[in-house]
């Protein structure tokens, strides 16, 4: 556990994620927010941007997406995607403190409110502004949650007083199912590889497109196999060659692998292997994800969005893939999480 004061700790729907802000400066001199495995004690940084600090956060329901209030050089709501760290949105307007944020439990809400007398309300899918509630009689915004049906944001006040806030009508579901062609549904499925923003923007118009979407998927993503044992125990034995074009065709082989190749190489780091492989590694599994592995890991998130019968089969075959393999875990999670809740 990182050795600096605490304010806020979240504890993701996985039950072995932390998300812990710190009130110091963290790695390289940076002030965010700290992603940690309680099982394994391995961690990492979400930076804040130059000059900023976080206030307080919300992970989104599916614990895929981490909202942040910043102080510093101004009051700014980021919505960061975890995977990867990238911003997905920026929500400007407030001033002074900002309190909350909130989810929607379907996730398409985000609100906020300050220590300026007032509460904003964001399309969580897309970043645009639905509504600004002010003039709240110069009280602070102290705390946001919305009702089970989130149709309700209730607000706690600075002086003990609550107001509640009816905002159905803000929600941003399509008042009808839309149906995507063909051409529309490979741009999307492009776009899934792209910057996180971006790629948030196309999961929703996947997922708000079931009928074509599931099949879709279906069609281009398939079970991660097993890699060949005897394959990696070479490749990864070879990172620590002295000759350089050894090292490099072995670099190329398991980048080609991509997610397939990292249980082999967690396994390979608890073994005792020479520094350079050791580091070499460990780059590896440190690395942003690759587009390859990003679109898996952000059309899991569609499916599980869907929820259709035919969505569910996709990921039960994906949780049959490669065991360790990261598209094969997050898939058998929301099987088994599904499973635990009928």
């Amino acid at each position: 556990m990182p050795q600096q004061p605490l304010d806020t700790i979240i504890l993701a729907p996985d039950g072995k994620t932390l998300y812990v802000i710190s009130s110091e400066n963290t790695k390289g001199g940076r002030e965010g927010v700290i992603i940690l495995n309680a099982r394994t004690g391995q961690e990492r940084l979400l930076p804040t941007k130059e000059g900023e600090s976080v206030w307080t956060m919300a992970l989104s329901p599916d614990g895929r997406a981490l909202a942040t209030s910043t102080r510093g050089k101004a009051a700014v709501v980021r919505l960061m995607e975890v995977s990867t760290g990238q911003e997905i949105f920026a929500g400007e307007g407030h001033k002074g403190f900002i309190g909350g944020p909130a989810w929607s439990p379907n996730g398409r809400l985000l609100s906020s409110g300050d220590s300026s007398e007032s509460i904003r309300l964001w399309n969580a899918t897309n970043g645009q502004e639905l509504a600004c509630f002010n003039n709240l009689k110069s009280r602070s915004v102290l705390a946001l949650a919305f009702a089970p049906d989130g149709t309700t944001l209730v607000a706690g006040f600075s002086d003990g007083t609550m107001l509640v806030f009816d905002v159905a009508k803000y929600d941003p579901r399509p008042k009808s199912v839309p149906k995507l062609s063909e051409a529309e549904l490979k741009s999307l499925w492009s776009d899934l590889t792209a910057h996180a923003g971006q790629a948030h923007r196309a999961g929703w118009a996947l997922s708000d497109s079931a009928r074509e979407t599931a099949p879709f998927i279906r069609g281009r993503l398939k079970p991660i196999p097993v890699a060949d044992a005897a394959m990696m125990r070479k490749s990864i034995g070879d990172l620590g060659n002295g000759a350089f074009a050894v090292r490099d065709a072995a670099t190329k082989q398991l980048k080609a692998l991509g997610e397939q190749a990292e249980p082999s190489m967690r396994a390979a780091l608890k073994g005792d292997v020479p520094l350079e492989t050791r580091r070499r590694l460990s780059q590896f599994l440190d690395d942003t994800p690759g587009p390859d592995l990003l679109r898996s890991i952000r059309a899991v998130a569609v499916l599980e969005r869907i929820g259709s019968v035919e969505a569910v089969g996709v990921l039960e075959a994906l949780a049959k893939g490669a065991p360790g393999v990261r598209t094969t875990e997050e898939a058998a999670a929301l099987v088994r999480i599904r499973g635990n809740n009928r």
